[in-house]
Parts: C-alpha cells; sequence; structure tokens
C-alpha cells in the first residue's frame, strides 16, 4: 500500500508537472508573430504614407501590373509574393477595400491577423503560417495548397496553441477555423488573355505561384 502511495504521489507529481508545461506552452505568442503596432496612415490629408501602407500599395500594384503584362503565348512565368509585403497589405489595404463595401470582399477574418512560414521561425514545418490572438491564447494553422476542379484550395495541415502543438480540429473547438479558401486556377483578363496558375507553394519567406499567359481564344 505504501508503495503504490509513493507511485501514485510521483505519477500526480509527473502530470503537475506536464499540465504546467503545457499550460506554459499554451499561454506564450510565438516569437515571430510579436511585432509593434502597425502605422497604416495613407497619405491622403496630407499626412505622410506610412512604410506599412506604401508596401501593401505598391505589392497591389506589382501584382495587377505583372498579371497584365505581354509575355510570350505559354511561357511559364513566376509570381514571387513576399509574406512582409503580403502582411502590410492585409494589414492597411483589405481594411480600406472592405470600407468600401465590395461585394467580392465580404470576410470574417480574425483580429490581428499574422502571416509567417517555415522560414519565419515558426516551428511549423512546410506551408503558409497563418495565426491570430484567439480566446487569449495565440492558435497557428499551418496550411498547404492542393489543386482541384474548382481551383487551388488552401489545406490544413497542423495548428498549434501558443507553442504547443494541437490537432487541428482544436482551432475548430476554440471557435477558429477559417473556412476552406478557394483561389481560381484560371484568371481572365479584359483582353482575352487567361493566366493559369500551374503551383503555389511557400519558398523561405514569400508565397510563389508558378504561372503561364495564355492568348486569347480564336
Amino acid at each position: 500500500m505504501r508503495r503504490w502511495r509513493v507511485a501514485a504521489g510521483v505519477g500526480t507529481a509527473t502530470l503537475s508537472v506536464v499540465i504546467v508545461v503545457v499550460a506554459v506552452r499554451i499561454s506564450e505568442t510565438p516569437a515571430w508573430a510579436i511585432r509593434a503596432a502597425v502605422d497604416c496612415a495613407s497619405g491622403r490629408d496630407g499626412e505622410a504614407e506610412s512604410r506599412s501602407h506604401r508596401a501593401g500599395r505598391l505589392l497591389e500594384s506589382n501584382i495587377v501590373s505583372e498579371i497584365h503584362r505581354i509575355r510570350p503565348t505559354d511561357g511559364p512565368w513566376q509570381l514571387s509574393i513576399p509574406l512582409g509585403e503580403a502582411q502590410a497589405w492585409l494589414d492597411c489595404r483589405l481594411p480600406e477595400w472592405l470600407a468600401h463595401g465590395d461585394a467580392d470582399l465580404e470576410l470574417d477574418l480574425p483580429n490581428g491577423l499574422r502571416l509567417g512560414s517555415a522560414g519565419s521561425d515558426s516551428g511549423s514545418g512546410d506551408g503558409l503560417v497563418i495565426g491570430a490572438p484567439q480566446g487569449g491564447v495565440f492558435a497557428t494553422l499551418v496550411v498547404g495548397f492542393s489543386r482541384t476542379p474548382a481551383g487551388w484550395e488552401a489545406i490544413p495541415r497542423s495548428a498549434l496553441v501558443g507553442s504547443q502543438a494541437v490537432p487541428v480540429r482544436v482551432l475548430g473547438w476554440m471557435g477558429w477555423m477559417p473556412e476552406v479558401v478557394s483561389l481560381p486556377s484560371l484568371i481572365e483578363l479584359g483582353d482575352g488573355r487567361v493566366v493559369e496558375v500551374d503551383s503555389i507553394s511557400v519558398q523561405a519567406t514569400s508565397l510563389v505561384l508558378d504561372l503561364r499567359t495564355r492568348a486569347a481564344p480564336g
């Protein structure tokens, strides 16, 4: 009986230590997601445009320009989107689009959304890392991209709460499980040409799209 009590005591102490360690890991905000407040001054009304707003605006302009550029028919080309600039667009430009009531941008995004990758010390392996504060902790979802008949879908691969790895379904229990995001595999341009998205990947700290521009039919 005494041995059982000792064993039970040791087991309880071990379990307590495990619970404390897990609790600490869950309460942590990952280092890659910590940053200062974002200045999104737009440069209107005589104010100076902030660095973040300018980065988001230029990224948007560059993507539109690259997609519409005249290129050799069916020749492959690549579009690299730095995640830092994509973050600036999410912080500063997306709210401006939503404020204008664009019907194509009815999004329900969590506040404080962060983007990262395996290259940003997220500790989450390959894929695009999406994180946000949720219920007093920081939740992180890692997604990969898979081509389907409907287009490209962002597929959840793994999840963390704080710095603790958890099953993806845990984020659903917490009330934060973004719906599957579908991206078109074909982008029709105004002049009849079509841009096809051949692949989507995350390389270092950029989202990389391999594309080809096809001639207008006829």
